[in-house]
């Protein structure tokens, strides 16, 4: 097992396994601090940059749950990487298991925000289109964590979002004797997310953590562009709850054990912009408009235990 991040500082990851139990780990590349401070307030890029170093097939653990997001980076004590698929606590075969373990605020009250900002200023100018597509990339966040009651529970909260748009150029004849149809449509995206945590010490060995996550994705304007007239847009609403439940300590002096629930639910909506009859144009590929079949629903909700007892 190879640690990449522990506490406030950084160490070196490990590559491959070595000797005969897979739990030793030949030399690696090393990554420095700076490296992984630098870039990665948005706990979506952390994430995207080490399953990246993990390669395909990895998979993420937060607390020993599955799925989810990820903490923000202040609130992580470990960040580790797992090739030994016989351990104990591991159900899954194959390749690398990245888990990461989030750090209770026993002591005292931090925080952190961060906002980012990218528009169109240094983009070029699409070649069908008359100007530059407005675009806007702004991206914010909040997070907070402390004690409750000292040394005994801790709390953590967490808020980040995403406000942006970027434009799709449309290059269309809307009949056969008009003229090119050039313009550009802005395509929204919002984006919001919502956590929080709470972890007690219900003994000198128990740990109790509840944590919930809900996040709202929206975007609109889809399907729009090249022969693709506005009135073939649609939007799409995604929206998921979950909620997590653990229970960690030793019930004997060499003996864990580990309690996780997770209930988890997530609901789509795809609507269409407009509901007259559809003209799709195939053959010139002059312009398609009218309503686009993309309208339908889907929710689904879902429960998991596991139970793990290691020596």
């Amino acid at each position: 097992m190879a640690d990449l991040w522990e506490d406030e500082g950084f160490g070196s990851g490990g590559a491959a396994p070595g000797g005969e139990g897979g739990d030793d780990w030949g030399e690696g590349e090393e990554t420095s601090e700076t490296e992984l401070e630098n870039g990665f307030d948005d706990p979506d890029e952390l994430e995207a940059m080490l399953n990246q170093m993990a390669g395909p097939g990895a998979t993420m653990r937060v607390n020993g749950f599955r799925g989810g997001r990820l903490p923000p980076k202040n609130q992580i004590r470990q960040i580790r990487f797992r090739m030994n698929s016989y351990a104990a606590d591991n159900h899954d075969a194959g390749g690398f298991g990245i888990d990461i373990i989030t750090k209770p605020g026993m002591s005292d009250w931090r925080g952190m925000t961060n906002f980012a900002f990218r528009d169109e200023s240094l983009n070029a100018r699409n070649a069908f289109a008359d100007s530059v597509g407005a675009e806007q990339y702004r991206r914010f966040g909040f997070n907070i964590d402390g004690p409750l009651k000292r040394n005994r529970t801790s709390i953590a909260f967490s808020s980040d979002g995403n406000l942006s748009y970027d434009s799709q150029t449309i290059v269309a004849k809307a009949s056969p004797d008009s003229q090119i149809v050039n313009g550009q449509v802005r395509r929204p995206v919002d984006v919001m997310n919502v956590s929080g945590r709470v972890e007690h010490a219900l003994t000198d060995k128990q740990t109790l953590l509840l944590e919930y996550q809900r996040r709202n994705d929206e975007r609109r304007n889809l399907g729009v562009g090249d022969y693709n007239l506005p009135s073939r847009a649609y939007q799409q609403e995604n929206s998921s709850d979950l909620f997590r439940l653990g229970i960690t300590g030793l019930v004997a002096p060499r003996i864990s054990n580990e309690l996780k629930m997770q209930f988890s639910g997530a609901e789509t909506n795809i609507s269409s912009g407009n509901d007259n009859p559809a003209i799709v144009v195939v053959e010139t590929k002059s312009f398609s408009r009218g309503y686009r079949s993309r309208s339908s629903g889907r929710r689904a909700r879902a429960v998991s235990t596991s139970p793990t007892d290691t020596a």
